[in-house]
């Protein structure tokens, strides 16, 4: 899955943190889950949002690493 794609699915900007991907997995799972949702479960929409929750929050934990080496050089 590209990354744009989970922005897209979660609901979130192309740069989102990492507590912003758990949120909106959050509240995203909560209508989706198969335990949750009971006769309207839908797996395949919640298979797909959790690929989306695994990619966009690699790609935010990156940015912000990133984030977090530049503000560290800029100190030295």
């Amino acid at each position: 899955m590209r990354t744009a794609d989970a922005w897209r699915i979660l609901g979130l900007p192309s740069t989102p943190t990492v507590e912003a991907v758990k949120r909106a997995y959050r509240a995203l799972a909560k209508s989706l889950h198969p335990d949750a949702a009971g006769g309207a479960a839908r797996p395949v929409a919640f298979a797909r949002l959790t690929e989306a929750y695994e990619v966009a929050l690699r790609e935010a934990a990156a940015a912000q690493r990133h984030r977090s080496e530049e503000h560290t050089s800029e100190l030295q």
